[in-house]
């Protein structure tokens, strides 16, 4: 395919996020203007509008005698409906593929009873999760068992930041704390001013 025949299918879904119209007319201008250009099928074949979600009704068809299959998709700006058939499936196949279970040799039961005792086994869990204090405590025998590994420094700088968080949210309440004390200390003060002066009238 040549870069230019790329291009212009491409204007199109380049244009779809910025203008819905536009896009819809690059797409039917190029299907009218080049012949050779196959079909779209996430543009509609009459006014262009690309097909998706909110835009479209979809639903499929089955005639009478079930021996044909088709979708529908109308386009909710034109209501042009473009039907597609589907192809056909059988039952028996399916019905045989599914119940069909084949023979297996003792090989390869041996093999199945291997995967199965695999699976039963319970997951090791990583080494982080041992270093976790929480786990130590909710698990003594897991702690005990096994060594700690050293912290890595990523681990450390994130433990070394959420203590300068709590220092300095620390620092913060009791300045606050502080604040308050002070200003009860006032408001004591001059309520103890107010009744005494209004105690000497």
């Amino acid at each position: 395919m040549d870069p230019t025949t790329r291009f212009q299918q491409a204007v199109p879904y380049l244009l779809l996020p910025v203008s819905e119209p536009l896009s819809a007319l690059h797409a039917t201008r190029r299907r009218l203007h080049y012949s050779p250009c196959p079909d779209d099928p996430n543009a509609c074949a009459a006014c262009g509008s690309c097909l998706h979600t909110g835009t479209t009704q979809y639903r499929v068809a089955r005639s009478k005698s079930k021996k044909s299959r088709v979708a529908q998709t109308t386009c909710l700006a034109c209501d042009h409906v473009r039907i597609t058939p589907l192809a056909l499936y059988s039952s028996t196949t399916t019905k045989t593929s599914v119940f069909h279970i084949p023979s297996a040799g003792p090989d390869a039961r041996d093999g199945i009873a291997s995967n199965a005792v695999a699976s039963m086994q319970p997951p090791l869990l990583p080494a982080a999760r041992l270093d976790n204090p929480r786990d130590s405590s909710e698990r003594p025998t897991a702690s005990s068992s096994t060594p700690q590994t050293p912290r890595s420094g990523a681990a450390g700088k994130i433990t070394q930041t959420r203590q300068k968080k709590k220092t300095g949210l620390q620092a913060m309440l009791a300045r606050n704390r502080e604040q308050e004390q002070e200003r009860a200390k006032s408001q004591k003060k001059h309520e103890g001013g107010l009744s005494a002066f209004l105690d000497g009238l």
